[in-house]
């Protein structure tokens, strides 16, 4: 999934992408660079939190086998005459060419994007919902995320689905400011503050783990890649002191373990309830996408006798696309602010703070030139023209009256969305 809400400004391939169109669609909807996403939002937005880690090779970030240099070749060709068609808004011809590098790599998100976008252009809707929600499961890269969200939101719109587009706008909009997505999410009644929501699947209260993880697994598709089969929950037996005891973890996961997704779980009184998505475990399969969650200790402050808990995750995302040719990584380190309930008032987890994100994209497998066709070499240079890499860092603190504050510390203000600095009442919200 990914969840997985989450911030590279991964213009590489996607800035060969013809998914945008006039209106903003994947390429020029998502021009402004992306952010990480909110844990607490809903988990369409989701992206994965990270670890500081040495840079990923294929060997280190799947089993699944490299891909051939027949298969980059034919995924190239594909997918180049794909674009051109899409340019020429002749979309039919488009999926045609497009569905041909699928066949070759069924799981490459680029690839369904394109082919979300095509459909959607061809009138198509549900092959382009399909598209979309596929591509979604398959990738945590945050910028590509909020483009697919945006053309998820597209597909809902003409489907009249309002409530639907808001969501994919609003998850869209909590992954990087955009002002045609934030035009599309004003035009189906979008209000600001609804663009970081409060976390709501299973949030009502339950009697036992055992009824909240069944209310899990039942709304699962919401949040969990489950590729076709059926989910599982367990409470966590292993998760560190999240900084107080009335918190815990519940692992949702599919059928075929590729996608394992934490839930922070607060016991209010007699009750149990999901209060945030904190990240997911990925390995779909696909050569060299792997995504790891780690939790660490929390820490726990009063504020106006209120209990705050900070619950620290880290989680590190590299995603080898284009059959290879590009690897992508998304490190960040996140904490969830919650204000704990009781019998009367439940726990809400108001604010997740980035306080770290490294991000870029680079060269993947390293490539015979003698194996490039000049297709391949034109995408790779014009690839290389715009890969990098950047990091940053937040600062924030608490006072006594729950005010939080969070600054830029350090680093690339770009990685992060205007949604994740400024001062902000954690107090606010509690009932």
């Amino acid at each position: 999934m990914k969840t997985s809400r989450d911030s590279l400004l991964l213009v590489s391939v996607l800035s060969l992408c013809a998914c945008g169109g006039e209106g903003g669609g994947a390429t020029s909807a998502a021009s402004s660079s992306p952010s990480h996403a909110a844990s607490s939002a809903p988990a369409q937005a989701a992206s994965a939190p990270a670890k500081t880690a040495s840079a990923p090779t294929a060997a280190s970030t799947s089993s699944a086998k490299a891909p051939s240099a027949e298969t980059r070749t034919t995924l190239v060709k594909h997918l180049t005459e794909g674009r051109k068609l899409s340019k020429k808004k002749d979309f039919k011809a488009a999926i045609v060419e497009l569905d041909k590098a699928l066949a070759v790599a069924p799981k490459d998100p680029r690839v369904l994007a394109e082919i979300g976008w095509a459909a959607f252009n061809a009138g198509d809707l549900d092959r382009a919902k399909d598209a979309n929600k596929r591509a979604l499961a398959t990738t945590s890269e945050p910028k590509l995320r909020a483009q697919i969200l945006y053309n998820t939101g597209r597909v809902a719109e003409e489907q009249k689905d309002t409530d639907a587009a808001k969501r994919a706008y609003g998850d869209s909009l909590v992954l990087r400011d955009n002002a045609e997505v934030k035009k599309r999410f004003e035009g189906v009644g979008g209000k600001p503050e609804e663009v970081a929501r409060l976390w709501s699947i299973c949030a009502e209260g339950f009697g036992s783990t055992d009824d909240l993880c069944g209310c899990l697994v039942k709304k699962a598709g919401d949040f969990v890649s489950l590729d076709g089969g059926n989910a599982t929950c367990e409470m966590a037996k292993d998760a560190p002191n999240l900084g107080d005891s009335r918190l815990s973890i519940a692992r949702v996961k599919n059928e075929t373990g590729s996608s394992t997704v934490s839930m922070l779980v607060a016991k209010d009184g007699n009750k149990y309830r999901a209060v945030a998505q904190l990240g997911e475990d990925f390995e779909p399969g696909a050569f060299g996408v792997h995504n790891e969650l780690q939790l660490k200790p929390g820490e726990l402050k009063k504020v106006k006798g209120k209990s705050v808990a900070i619950v620290k995750s880290l989680q590190t995302n590299a995603d080898f696309n284009m059959a290879g040719l590009e690897l992508c990584t998304y490190n960040l380190e996140q904490h969830t602010i919650c204000i704990l309930g009781d019998d009367k008032s439940p726990t809400v987890c108001p604010r997740t703070v980035p306080v770290s994100v490294e991000a870029g994209c680079e060269q993947g497998v390293e490539i015979d030139p003698k194996d490039m066709d000049a297709e391949t070499k034109a995408m790779i240079d014009e690839m290389k023209a715009n890969w990098k890499k950047s990091s940053g860092k937040l600062s924030y603190s608490i006072d006594d009256d729950g005010k939080l504050v969070v600054k830029l510390a350090e680093g690339d203000a770009s990685l992060f969305s205007k949604n994740d600095t400024g001062e902000f009442s954690l107090l606010s919200l509690v009932k």
